[in-house]
C-alpha cells in the first residue's frame, strides 16, 4: 500500500508519468527502502524519501552506495522539522544496511544549501570522465530500463551538481588509506547527524585506527572530507533525458 501512496506524491509533487513510475518503482523498489510516515492509504501523508541501490567504483574498489530520492514534506507540512524527521529516518535506514556512502540529486540552488548543512558535499565533475576511478556505475539493470523508456544512453550528460555523503567514515578512510599508503594524517571527524562518525582516526602506512586522542590533529566536517576524499567523481544524469 505505500508504494501506492509513494507513487500517488511522487507524481503529484514531482510530475513524473505513471508509466515511468511504474517502470521505475519495478525496476528499485524495495519495501524497507521506503522512508514514509504512513503505510495506509487513510492516513494522512508528511513526509517520504527513497533509497536505491547502486554502486560506486573507487580505483579497484566497488562501494555500494545509497542513492537518495523523492524526498519531500507535503505543502501543509512544510515548516515543521519534517524534512530533517526525514532525513534522520534516511540515515538510520542508510545505517542499518551498511551503506558507507550516499548520493543525491538537488534539484535546485536552494536544496543544495540545504543538502550542505545535512552532510553532503558537491564532488562531481561537468565533463565526461574517460577515467573512471571514481565514479557511480549503472547495473545491468539500469541500463535495461533506459532502453525500455527508450532512451538514448550514448546522450546521457554528466551530472555535475550532484552531491556525496560520508555514511561510514572509518570505512571511507579504510579505502582511501589504502589507495594512498603514503597518507599520515589524524582527522579528527565533524558530523552533526551521524553521531557514530565523530572519531578521531589515524591513517599510517595504510592502515586506520581510531585513537582516543592525539596532540595533532586536522579538524575536518564530513562534508569536506567528503570533498576532499571523492572531488571528480563522476554521475551520468541518471533519468533526466
Amino acid at each position: 500500500m505505500k508504494e501506492e501512496i509513494a507513487k500517488r506524491e511522487w507524481e503529484k509533487h514531482f510530475g513524473d508519468e505513471k508509466e515511468f513510475l511504474d517502470k521505475y518503482f519495478a525496476t528499485y523498489y524495495q519495501d524497507q527502502n521506503l522512508i514514509i510516515n504512513t503505510e495506509n492509504l487513510e492516513d494522512e501523508f508528511i513526509y517520504m524519501g527513497l533509497i536505491v541501490k547502486y554502486n560506486y567504483k573507487y580505483h579497484n574498489s566497488n562501494i555500494p552506495i545509497g542513492y537518495v530520492t523523492a524526498v519531500l514534506v507535503s505543502l501543509e507540512h512544510r515548516g515543521k522539522g519534517y524534512f530533517t524527521f526525514a532525513m534522520q529516518n534516511i540515515f538510520k535506514e542508510l545505517i542499518k544496511q551498511d551503506y558507507a556512502l550516499s548520493c543525491l540529486i538537488p534539484a535546485t540552488q536552494k536544496l543544495t544549501d540545504t543538502y550542505l548543512k545535512y552532510g553532503y558535499a558537491n564532488c562531481f565533475v561537468k565533463e565526461k570522465n574517460p577515467n573512471l576511478h571514481k565514479a557511480i556505475v549503472h547495473e545491468q539493470k539500469t541500463i535495461d530500463l533506459y532502453e525500455e523508456l527508450e532512451y538514448d544512453i550514448s546522450t546521457l550528460k554528466p551530472c555535475h551538481n550532484g552531491m556525496l555523503r560520508i555514511i561510514d567514515v572509518e570505512k571511507i578512510l579504510t579505502h582511501y588509506a589504502h589507495y594512498h599508503p603514503e597518507q599520515e594524517i589524524t582527522y579528527k571527524i565533524i558530523d552533526k547527524q551521524i553521531e557514530k562518525n565523530n572519531k578521531i582516526l589515524e591513517l599510517k602506512q595504510g592502515k586506520v585506527k581510531q585513537v582516543a586522542t592525539s596532540k595533532t590533529y586536522q579538524e575536518i566536517t564530513i562534508s569536506e572530507l567528503a570533498k576532499q576524499i571523492f572531488d571528480k567523481s563522476y554521475m551520468d544524469l541518471m533519468f533526466d533525458q
